[in-house]
């Protein structure tokens, strides 16, 4: 695999191992911190339906002190006129309060007036009798033993009610208490369908509880999330659960912030990366390519003599030039080797003449004196004979060939 091609799948790789480190990272990060966010929302948002459902049960005080501290409900627990039933205990009453039990029991506890109101119909019914044996069974709710006495909040029977309990007074706040009046508002699908509207939220309270925990956050799909919590009756004990329900904009929120900042994050890195691939193509790359076709062509010409032609002030640079340095060695060798050849050729050229002469003299008087036995012919060949020894000794002693 060619360098160029590394280099890229190099690149490549980090890439990807870049982005896909981010995206899981930002996921962890981001989406923890959407989640946690999303809970806090969904728990000031339980915060927000509970201040309301009190606003509830202080606008029932408010309504009862109105009417448990008034001259004419003084009067009425003690006369029972008829006046006061027919002026202020009509059906549109109830309705326009939203009052859906009004009991007015006297300071002996006894019940002396009760009416209850289908305010969605506007018509009178019965006085559920579980109402009064719950309040007959808690004598507390009944007796007000000072004029600051009172008593509001939720209870539970076959149903949630919202409950206020006030002495009755005068309009000055005076006594003697003649007894108590009982106001009952339902908390029925009518009243959390008004608890929703008010907060926008969607609402459920039924009676248990849904975990131990008082308050507590369940996401249920990618889609919907819900928030629970305990709601205490009069007696400050865990009564009710309160479950809102919400979609879940903040998570899908989250996601796509994700989704974006990892797509822009994989745009940003995959444009440095191209530029960075594109800038080492140019500063590197190509050059080292470059040097490697001229080392090539030299290598392919075999004319050491010719030299690479490399620009910069880097490393590539140097590599070029101690390449040069090389050829420059390599080219002074050959010239050298080339020299050492040639002395070569001419110590063998000396060689055969200094040795080869006298042989073939020598030989030839040996011939001659052996043909005519002429032994001057033998001295002759001693003296040739000699000369080569002359030129063995200087060859030996000196290193040159002469005589």
């Amino acid at each position: 695999m060619k360098i160029r091609s590394k280099t890229l799948l190099i690149v490549g790789g980090v890439a990807v191992a870049l982005i896909l480190t981010l995206y899981g990272f930002s996921h962890i990060i981001l989406i923890k911190g959407v989640i946690e966010l999303e809970r806090d929302v969904v728990i000031n948002n339980i915060e927000r339906v509970i201040d309301v459902l009190y606003d509830d049960i202080n606008e029932l005080h408010s309504i009862n002190y109105d009417w448990s501290a008034w001259n004419d409900t003084y009067e009425f627990v003690q006369n029972i006129n008829e006046k006061y039933i027919e002026s202020n205990l009509v059906n549109s009453t109830f309705t326009t309060i939203r009052v859906n039990v009004m009991l007015f029991f006297d300071s002996s506890g006894e019940l002396i007036f009760g009416k209850a109101v289908d305010l969605q119909n506007e018509t009178e019914v019965e006085v559920p009798k579980v109402l009064l044996n719950y309040l007959y069974e808690h004598p507390d709710i009944l007796f007000h033993h000072d004029i600051e006495s009172n008593i509001s909040g939720i209870i539970v029977l076959d149903k949630p009610l919202l409950i206020s309990s006030l002495p009755i007074l005068t309009s000055e706040d005076k006594g003697p208490i003649m007894g108590s009046l009982v106001m009952i508002r339902y908390l029925d699908n009518l009243e959390i369908n008004r608890l929703s509207k008010i907060t926008h939220l969607s609402l459920m309270i039924y009676n248990g509880l849904e975990n131990s925990k008082k308050t507590f956050v369940r996401p249920i799909n990618k889609n919907i999330i819900e928030g629970y919590t305990s709601l205490e009756d009069i007696y400050g004990n865990p009564a009710l659960t309160l479950k809102i329900r919400m979609p879940r904009n903040i998570y899908h929120e989250g996601l796509a912030i994700l989704h974006y900042y990892t797509i822009s994050s994989a745009i940003a890195i995959i444009i440095i990366i191209f530029v960075m691939s594109s800038l080492l193509n140019r500063f590197v790359l190509n050059r080292l390519i470059t040097l490697n076709d001229s080392v090539k062509r030299i290598a392919k010409s075999g004319n050491i003599s010719r030299r690479i032609k490399m620009r910069g002030n880097d490393e590539i640079t140097d590599l070029a030039n101690e390449i040069n340095t090389m050829l420059m060695s390599l080219e002074k060798s050959q010239k050298e080797i080339e020299k050492a050849l040639e002395n070569e050729r001419e110590f063998k050229r000396k060689t055969a003449h200094y040795f080869f002469n006298p042989i073939c003299i020598a030989k030839g008087y040996l011939e001659i004196a052996k043909e005519e036995k002429e032994y001057k012919f033998v001295d002759r060949a001693l003296k040739a004979i000699e000369r080569i020894e002359k030129v063995v000794k200087n060859i030996v002693t000196e290193g040159k060939i002469k005589e």
